[in-house]
């Protein structure tokens, strides 16, 4: 198992084309994503009680 910290956040994506808020962002959500292709992960982090639901279901 891989054990991962550091930050999840919703994040707002700006480019000239369109505008993305409050999408799953972080140093431990993208690290996360991709250690899970080797091995399961545990994530350690904090968030606000304002975080979406559907965003623990991703974790």
């Amino acid at each position: 198992m891989i054990a991962a910290t550091g930050s999840i956040g919703l994040d707002t994506t700006r480019t000239p084309f369109k505008t993305v808020e409050r999408v799953l962002g972080g140093s431990a959500s993208y690290f996360s994503y991709c250690a899970s292709f080797f091995d399961k992960v545990g994530l350690v982090s904090v968030v606000g009680e304002d975080f979406p639901e559907k965003y623990w279901r991703e974790l």
